[in-house]
């Protein structure tokens, strides 16, 4: 059932949203959004998802992806955040 495996996602996900929660209380903005609205090529509406990290200690750096994998983007934009974020004053 459709809704089973999102559960799966989402409870997998959730200690990554935890860590983007705690990078995003540093200052800076974190989005995660959930776009049904978009298909691909053959009109089929794919799981599609968009995190974005900016502001805080990122400074001028962003990251903003989009994909069907949301575990992979939010651990992209966790590591992101590690390589791009400047130390605290």
């Amino acid at each position: 059932m459709e809704t089973a495996r999102l559960r799966e996602t989402w409870t997998r996900c959730a200690p990554l949203l935890a860590e983007l929660d705690a990078l995003g209380r540093l200052g800076g903005n974190a989005l995660v959004k959930i776009d049904g609205g978009r298909s691909d090529d053959g009109g089929a509406l794919p799981e599609t998802y968009t995190v974005v990290l900016a502001g805080g200690r990122l400074r001028d750096e962003f990251f903003r992806r989009d994909g069907a994998d949301l575990e992979k983007l939010l651990r992209d934009a966790i590591e992101f955040f590690k390589k791009h974020a400047v130390a605290a004053d």
